[in-house]
């Protein structure tokens, strides 16, 4: 059987001219013999059939009719995992850093150390030496934010008003968490379009101005922050809140109560 070992990767996509050969992107290692293997280069541009014929004719000792098949499917797999691996990982978030009275962009992907981040920004930049420490804590501040929602749904997924909550992070696309969660609970497109337009809703409402936060005490000891923001109806704040956090319907009127007193020590509203 023929035993196709692959390689670690050997070059790099780079483009070619007249006067320069193809880029070699990788190596094969292909059994022509019992314990011997004949490195098989696959250069920029290179047509797998082709080279699996021409390899197998270098190669006398191999059956050209069995080998070329399983040759030109080494170099297929072996291709798209290069590919795979010259793909830039997934952008988690761009930090915005000042530069000179300038704002510059660090982006931050998948796998990336906050620390080195930091050095190679600072030192591109010529940075002050401080600047490297509140690089790192910008980084891993923006990153937690990652792994907290920004807020939470509850949405009612069965005739029996049964609701599941929705959450939704930093950087997520209404579109696609709405579609996501219609799939998982097998939803109408309705559904979706409503779901899309309370996201929507939900993260216009985080734009206005905080006007401050009332604690709120919960079932088990636990508490939360509820946000008011300027516009916002405290009768219509109090339900959204309550169905958020599962609270017994008549929570509604002492978390209005809150609010409005809180309002008006403020000096927000008259009493």
């Amino acid at each position: 059987m023929l035993l196709l070992l692959l390689c670690g990767l050997l070059g790099s996509t780079t483009p070619t001219s007249a006067a320069t050969p193809p880029a070699r992107l990788f190596s094969l290692n292909v059994e022509v013999g019992v314990n011997v293997t004949a490195p098989l280069h696959v250069h920029e541009g290179a047509v797998p059939k082709a080279l699996a014929e021409a390899f197998a004719q270098a190669h006398p000792a191999l059956d050209a009719a069995t080998a070329v098949p399983l040759i030109v499917q080494g170099i297929v797999k072996r291709y798209a995992a290069f590919q795979r691996e010259q793909a830039p990982a997934k952008l988690l978030f761009s930090l915005d850093v000042q530069v000179d009275g300038q704002t510059v962009g660090l982006p931050v992907r998948e796998g990336d150390k906050p620390n080195e981040l930091a050095v190679a920004f600072a030192a591109k930049h010529s940075l002050a030496p401080e600047a490297h420490a509140q690089i790192v804590r910008a980084i891993l501040a923006r990153a937690e934010k990652l792994t907290r929602p920004l807020f939470t749904l509850n949405i009612n997924v069965d005739s029996a008003q049964q609701a599941v909550p929705l959450q939704v992070f930093e950087g997520d696309k209404p579109n696609d968490v709405a579609a996501t969660f219609v799939a998982r609970h097998k939803l109408t497109e309705g559904a979706k379009g409503q779901i899309v337009t309370a996201i929507i809703n939900r993260f216009n409402s985080m734009q206005r101005k905080v006007l401050f936060t009332l604690p709120v005490s919960l079932p088990n000891d636990a508490r939360a922050e509820l946000v008011v923001r300027d516009g916002d109806k405290p009768e219509d704040l109090a339900a959204a809140f309550v169905k958020e956090h599962s609270l017994r319907p008549e929570a509604a009127s002492a978390i209005t109560r809150a609010i409005l007193e809180e309002a008006v020590a403020k000096g927000l509203v008259q009493k």
